[in-house]
């Protein structure tokens, strides 16, 4: 609650959670996650990915956020920008046979932005296939974030990786 509180009283412009908002991503889930978050939500843009607990409909996040998704919302993809940075946000729970790479890649290469940040709920080192295409792009991507431990690093292929740590209020 203190992370919460101390989030809220910065006032940002918009935020983002990488994924994981809920459990079993039921009603009763949902309900308990934006109660906890009201504060933030009600005020503030709120951008998510899609993480491996949250396997339901993708859709009912719409009903609990008041910014639109553009782009493929209905499997859990799509990108939007702000400011000097475009984001780029991921379901990397997906088998590589249905992860958009045509998408992705389109993404990045006409992506004018400064700054190109793909978020995603997991470790992109869990999916070899994902390490590939990103690996890839490196060259396209300036920042990796991701739920963890709440460590950053530079990857061995320059690419910064943040980990927002949990996601618990």
């Amino acid at each position: 609650k203190a992370t919460l509180a101390a989030i809220v009283k910065q006032a940002p412009d918009f935020a983002v959670i990488s994924g994981d908002v809920t459990n079993k991503a039921t009603n009763n889930d949902f309900r308990q996650f934006f109660t906890r978050g009201q504060a933030l939500v009600s005020e503030t843009v709120v951008y998510t990915c899609q993480g491996n607990h949250d396997t339901r409909d993708w859709s009912v996040y719409t009903d609990w956020m008041h910014n639109a998704f553009p782009g493929h919302v209905d499997e859990g993809f799509y990108a939007f920008d702000v400011g000097p940075a475009h984001f780029v946000m991921l379901n990397d729970s997906v088998s590589r046979a249905d992860f958009p790479t045509a998408w992705f890649e389109a993404e990045l290469s006409q992506s004018q932005a400064p700054w190109n940040m793909v978020v995603m709920n997991g470790n992109y080192r869990d999916h070899a296939w994902l390490l590939d295409l990103l690996e890839v792009h490196q060259d396209q991507i300036d920042v990796i974030l991701t739920a963890g431990g709440g460590a950053h690093y530079l990857d061995a292929s320059g690419i910064l990786h943040i980990e927002s740590g949990g996601s618990e209020y």
